[in-house]
Order: C-alpha cells, then sequence, then structure tokens
C-alpha cells in the first residue's frame, strides 16, 4: 500500500501500552517524513514501529522523531517547533481532529468499557415461563417437554436469584470480593477540564446518571481530587451509551496480572454436551462495590453535578481482573466440572437433562449463597447448542460463529491499509476454522508488510477464494482425554499449516 519495504522482529519483542496492554509488532519500516509550516518545510527518515493494535491515530511520532526534526514541544501552547533551512517552522496542534481521534478511540474501546453493549442474541427460540408475578424466565424450546415443568419448578424455586431492576441486586459481599484501585505512591491526581457535549448526548447523559442513581451505584460528590469525563459513544441499536473516560486514573494504577483463562481451552471444554444454560450476570460488573477509601478516586463530571461510583464500574483497567476473581472463588467447586466461565460470561453443561437439573440446582443454590443476581432478559436454560465466546457449541462440536462468516461474506474488496487490516482481523478470529488459512490469506499479510504494494487481480482470487471456502466451514471436534491423536503438517515455501485428527 505504498509503505516502502517492512523488517521482521524478533518475535520475542513486545510493546506495552500507557494502560498495560502488551502487543507484538509486526514489523518496522522506514519511512520518508515531512513537515511543513508554508515554505518552511523539513524532511527526513523515520523508523516506524507496525502494529495491529485499535487505535484512532495512523501513527505516532515519538523521541527519535522529535530529535530527528531538532523539534521543541509545548503542551501549553499546544504546538510544535523546528528548523529548517528557511527559518524556525511552527505546527499547531488540531483540537478539531484531536476530538475526533478521542472519539474513534473511545468507539474502537466500548467493548473493554462495557462488554455487555454488544451481548450476541439468541440463537434459538425461547418460551417465556413465569416464575413469580408476571416476572418470566427463557426456557429453549428445544428443551424435552415432558422435563420442563420440572425445569420451570427449579427457577420458580429460585426466582429470587434473578434481578429484573437494580434494586433487586443487593451486591456481593465485601469479604468475598471488592474493587481497589491501588494506586501508584506519588502519582499526581489528574482533574480532567470539563467536555461540553449537544442536546440529545446531554439528555442520554441525564438519563442515565438517573438510572445510576435511582439504582445506588454512584453518589453525589464535592472536592473530588481524581475527576474525569463522561465519553457518549452510539452502540449498534443506534442508542447512545454513556461512559466514562478513565485514561489518566488508570495510568496511575499498576496493572493487576490475575490469569484470566485460556479462551481455547474454555470453549474447547464446553463442546460435545447435549444440554447447556447460558446465563448472564445482571449488570455484572456493578454487582461488585468499590472498595470505600476508592470510591472518590471514581469521580467523574456531568452538566448537572459531580458524581462517584459505589460500584465497580466498566472502563477500570483491571475490572475484568478482579470479576474473573470472584467467579473463581465462588464457582471453584464447579468450573471444568459443569460450569466454564469467562469474567461474566457463564455456561452450564451437562451430559444429560437429568443431569442438567442437578447442575443447575447447584449453580443456583451458589448465586443465592453469595447473592449473585442474574440477568432473566439474557439467561437462556436447557438450550441444546448456542453461542460462547464467539464460537457456536454443541453436542455436536464447535462451529464458527455465523456472525463472524457473515462479516467476512459482506465485505467488498479492501481498497485502503485499515481495509486490509480489517479483513485480517476477521480471518484471524476465524483462523482455526479455516483450512491452510496462512497460505490462503498469504497475499492480505504480504501487504501489510510491505511486500505487495497494492491490492491487485491475484489479492481479489484469493479474496473470492476464501468467501467460497467459508460457505461451508468444518466442525471442530473437542478431543477426549487419553486418546490417541494424529498431527498432520502440510509445509509450502510460505507456511505451514497444522491439523490434530
Amino acid at each position: 500500500m505504498g509503505v516502502g519495504p517492512c523488517k521482521p522482529l524478533p518475535p520475542s519483542m513486545t510493546i506495552s501500552s500507557f494502560s498495560g496492554d502488551v502487543y507484538r509488532p509486526a514489523a518496522h519500516a522506514t519511512l520518508r517524513v515531512a513537515l511543513e509550516e508554508g515554505p518552511r518545510r523539513l524532511e527526513r527518515e523515520i523508523d516506524f514501529i507496525i502494529m495491529d493494535a485499535p487505535s484512532g491515530y495512523n501513527a505516532i511520532l515519538g523521541r527519535p522523531a522529535m530529535v530527528a526534526f531538532q523539534m521543541v514541544a509545548s503542551t501549553y501552547h499546544l504546538c510544535v517547533k523546528f528548523p529548517t533551512p528557511f527559518g524556525v517552522a511552527t505546527i499547531r496542534g488540531d483540537k478539531a481532529g484531536a476530538s475526533k481521534c478521542f472519539e474513534i478511540n473511545a468507539r474502537l474501546h466500548t467493548d473493554y468499557m462495557d462488554p455487555r453493549d454488544h451481548a450476541l442474541p439468541p440463537v434459538e427460540q425461547n418460551d417465556h415461563v413465569t416464575v413469580a408475578d408476571g416476572k418470566t424466565v427463557l426456557i429453549s424450546k428445544r428443551f424435552p417437554d415432558n422435563e420442563k415443568p420440572a425445569l420451570a419448578a427449579l427457577l420458580f424455586e429460585y426466582f429470587d436469584v434473578f434481578a429484573w431492576k437494580p434494586s433487586d441486586m443487593p451486591g456481593i459481599d465485601r469479604v468475598v470480593a471488592e474493587h481497589r484501585l491501588s494506586l501508584k505512591p506519588g502519582v499526581p491526581p489528574v482533574k480532567q477540564k470539563k467536555r461540553n457535549f449537544g442536546g440529545e448526548k446531554q439528555h442520554a447523559i441525564r438519563e442515565e446518571v438517573e438510572k445510576l442513581l435511582a439504582a445506588g451505584f454512584i453518589r453525589e460528590i464535592t472536592y473530588p481530587s481524581w475527576l474525569a469525563n463522561v465519553v457518549v459513544v452510539k452502540k449498534n441499536s443506534g442508542k447512545w451509551c454513556m461512559c466514562v473516560d478513565f485514561t489518566d486514573l488508570n495510568k496511575a494504577c499498576p496493572k493487576d496480572f490475575y490469569p484470566l483463562p485460556k479462551l481455547d481451552r474454555l470453549v474447547d471444554s464446553s463442546a460435545g454436551y447435549s444440554v447447556m444454560s447460558f446465563v448472564d450476570d445482571f449488570s455484572g460488573y456493578h454487582q461488585i462495590r468499590m472498595a470505600e477509601d476508592d470510591e472518590e478516586h471514581t469521580s467523574f463530571i456531568t452538566d448537572q453535578r459531580i458524581f462517584c461510583y459505589k460500584v465497580m464500574p466498566f472502563g477500570l483497567k483491571n475490572a475484568g481482573a478482579t470479576y474473573q476473581r470472584m467467579i473463581d472463588i465462588v464457582f471453584k467447586n464447579q468450573r471444568g466440572r459443569n460450569i466454564e466461565a469467562y469474567v461474566d460470561d457463564v455456561l452450564i453443561k451437562s451430559v444429560c437433562v437429568k443431569q442438567h437439573l442437578e447442575d443447575l440446582r447447584e449453580t443456583l443454590d451458589t448465586c443465592r449463597t453469595y447473592n449473585i443476581k442474574l440477568n432473566p432478559l439474557k439467561s437462556i436454560f436447557g438450550s441444546s447448542y448456542g453461542k460462547f465466546l464467539g464460537h457456536m457449541v454443541s453436542a455436536r462440536g464447535i462451529e464458527a460463529n455465523p456472525e463472524k462468516i457473515q462479516d467476512i461474506q459482506e465485505m467488498k474488496p479492501p481498497q485502503t491499509v485499515q481495509d486490509i487490516q480489517k479483513l485480517n482481523g476477521r480471518v484471524t478470529a476465524l483462523s482455526r476454522f479455516i483450512s491452510k488459512s496462512g497460505e490462503r490469506c498469504l497475499l492480505f499479510f504480504k501487504i501489510l508488510r510491505g511486500e505487495n504494494q497494492a491490492w491487485n487481480e491475484d489479492c481479489a482470487k484469493a479474496f473470492q477464494s476464501l468467501k467460497e471456502y467459508l460457505l461451508s466451514p468444518p466442525l471442530l471436534s473437542a478431543s477426549v482425554q487419553d486418546e490417541d491423536l494424529f498431527l498432520y503438517l502440510s509445509a509450502t515455501d510460505n507456511s505451514v499449516s497444522a491439523v490434530l485428527v
């Protein structure tokens, strides 16, 4: 795509972001960069590291570039100065452009701020079963009719485990779990300058604040030491979603390295079961309280007042680790046996209907003991298959998520580097279902590495071939303990592929 030749980097090399996330760079390239202000122009060759990471920025000029241009930066004046043969050039910051980049970043990280915004819908039809006072839960239509009364009676017995509104959710005991920020000592607090929003966004902010206040999730605060702005992002449904920009607060918090489960292992462990229930925790993160002395650090400003969170909000750096730690404590006797859980995605699995009723009772009893509340609108009981961690799981095995396949089928031929990156990202998400994916998609990766300069006819043929292959993706099965497996390898000049059978 015209970026010039790229050079590989050592596989062991990693780069850490300000948020603590670790990325493995793909390559590095030397590009000629020109900066100018009118006739005052200067060109230099700058080394760039190429990374596959979500960002609203196409490139970042770091200290080596500043040295190469003999650049002096002033954050106060929002400008940089550098000498040229025709005098000193001044380049000023573009506030509108910076605001747009920030909005793009916020949209890219919506999943991180609130993973429930993109919850996958049910994949099969369900029956609404009343458990109390007109309140219903979902039971799969595929659940045997002769066993449905027993399942309905069980859910009725544990109706108090469900939350139909925030006031039904007392929260998990602090002894079991609470979220601590563990701020780094000596880090000065940051008060972000208040942002202004238009009428439509202001209305969305006001509504969300009222909901949080009514639920008891936030409280008003005066004289906060830390202060963050709210961010308003449009969801896929077209509605506005209010989040809080905890960027500065997250930088001051050390990363919690609590180990999260391996996604592939969880998916493999979920296949081969004939009956499953997919349960969703009601406002998951909000069921865990903030440590009382850390509440004021989560302060955010709106047009109405300043508030802080009493519960763990979305967007905090280590919220996922805190929630996973709680899940591991609560379900320590069930994980791997009849439950698989990744943060707030929980799957109850059983080999038969009778066993599932017992496993479900054990799970609901645990939820009642620890005050974990389930969302009746997003939980499905007695299903024969469904989506778990982006894959379709059933007694047959593991299948690709049809929505991810559809994303590729509906793609137009890429026109920009960003389009190629998007395609490669979608291919990577389906890589375990694509035979010899490295060979099939080699031309796409070559463009990103700079070996191909543009999308050509060969790329178009490979793109069409990939779409045709994905019309009938394979069904994968999980391995059986102590079963002999055969490893098949396919090696070419460009790639090596493998499959276990």
